[in-house]
């Protein structure tokens, strides 16, 4: 065998062989739970209450609250106009709140994945409990 044949052989197979690696590691992140642990409520008074939800890896989401046995209302997690995109915590701010309101949460979150910069694939949703 020619050196150069040799060369672009074992570059060849080496390739391969990362790819199988990317592949088989995306395919078990996958098989995991994109929501680490339950929300849980955050803030130092009812006017300035926010919501976190721990993820596994890149996520995107948004919650729902109802107050008083209300109708569900989503809160997405905005900054400058953009929704988010956290790899370790999504914060969702609550509007502002009365005192003694009764209120339920629940976050969904769904995982996402870079192909380049003008495609990102969103995974299967998970909703929390409430």
């Amino acid at each position: 065998m020619k050196r150069r044949n040799f060369l672009t052989s074992s570059l060849a197979i080496s390739a391969l062989r990362v790819q199988a690696q990317d592949t088989q590691a995306t395919t078990e992140k996958s098989a995991e739970s994109v929501l680490r642990g339950a929300p849980v409520i955050s803030g130092p008074d009812p006017a300035s209450l926010a919501i976190l939800q721990a993820v596994r890896g890149p996520a995107s989401g948004y919650a729902e609250i109802s107050l008083n046995d209300g109708a569900w209302q989503k809160v997405l997690p905005e900054q400058n106009g953009l929704v988010e995109l956290e790899e370790h915590v999504l914060k969702f701010y609550l509007p502002n709140i009365a005192p003694s309101t009764e209120l339920r949460y629940r976050v969904t979150a769904s995982t996402a994945t870079y192909k380049n910069a003008y495609k990102i694939i969103r995974g299967k949703a998970e909703t929390s409990d409430t």
